[in-house]
């Protein structure tokens, strides 16, 4: 069934949540890393084995569910591992510009990835890779991707400006983006407190007061308070506009 089958139905992502499947699937990994690990291994095999003429690209669609499991278990394996997963996402990724060349449509990486977003800033929300990757939090393979020598990056808005403008609900579980914005400032001297007077500042202050109004009151929600409580401190460590509005 491969491709056909909505591989991460939420009952699934529930049940690869569990102690039992947890063991399990760490005894059935050996050496070749953790539960997280192994789980997005089997992703890159699974997206390529989707015959092109088959591929769902609008945005939503199957193949963008499948791109949101598939990066928040990278990003889970980089903190389990405590090493980036290069050469898979490298794959996943010549993958995925195969199938936009192929089918002549962009990449669907989430719903409205390409609309134009509300906020004042002035970007769509996600057209790279690298932008994927840095709203996803996998901070360990973005700086291997800034290190590399001679090759020029696809991101199409500041990369700063990519991590605090869009906070994103798509994902199995929020991904905490403090350590990405650490990274892109220690990386990037063009990261600086210029960028974070203007609307993705704005943006990302109105997000967290947005959060705080929320009547929901859940693990889930106390967690992204506190992952974007965490951001905000960082960003006015750094300079960033107190009495932006």
């Amino acid at each position: 069934m491969g491709h056909r089958v909505d591989f991460l139905h939420r009952t699934v992502r529930d049940f690869l949540r569990t102690k039992e499947m947890g063991d399990f699937l760490a005894e059935k990994a050996g050496d070749h890393g953790g539960p997280n690990t192994l789980v997005f291994k089997s992703f890159a095999p699974l997206i390529k084995s989707i015959p092109w003429e088959e591929v769902d690209v609008s945005e939503g669609g199957l193949l963008s569910r499948m791109l949101g499991d598939a990066m928040h278990y990278a990003y889970q394996a980089e903190l389990e591992s405590g090493e980036p997963q290069v050469d898979l996402l490298d794959d996943l990724h010549r993958t995925l510009k195969l199938y936009a060349t192929t089918t002549d449509k962009p990449i669907p990486w989430y719903h409205d990835c390409y609309t134009p977003s509300d906020d004042g800033t002035g970007h769509a929300p996600c057209q790279a890779f690298l932008e994927f990757a840095i709203q996803n939090g996998l901070r360990m393979y973005v700086r291997d991707q800034l290190r590399r020598e001679y090759q020029p990056l696809e991101a199409q808005q500041p990369l700063l400006h990519c991590a605090i403008a869009h906070l994103l609900g798509y994902t199995i579980e929020e991904p905490d983006l403090t350590p990405m914005i650490r990274a892109l400032l220690e990386e990037r001297d063009s990261c600086h407190a210029e960028l974070l007077k203007q609307d993705a500042w704005r943006s990302c202050i109105m997000a967290l007061v947005k959060k705080l109004m929320d009547e929901e009151n859940s693990l889930k929600t106390a967690q992204m308070i506190e992952h974007r409580q965490d951001m905000v401190e960082l960003l006015l460590a750094v300079g960033a506009d107190a009495n932006a509005q």
